[in-house]
């Protein structure tokens, strides 16, 4: 059996968009770093907590 055909299309949209909503956010990491220390002047540790604390909500979050 093909696994296109395995589950319902609406739960290869939901994977998909889950999929590429972490993408996007595990590509924006790097970048929320930089602007909280270049343009908010935030120490390494703060940028660390922000970040870190961040994933862990995200990922019990749903």
């Amino acid at each position: 059996m093909k696994l296109s055909k395995l589950f319902h299309p609406l739960v290869w949209i939901i994977l998909g968009g889950t999929i590429f909503t972490r993408i996007a956010s595990f590509m924006a990491m790097p970048f929320l770093a930089i602007y909280l220390h270049n343009e908010i002047q935030a120490s390494p540790l703060q940028i660390g907590l922000t970040i870190g604390i961040a994933l862990l909500i995200s990922t019990g979050g749903e």
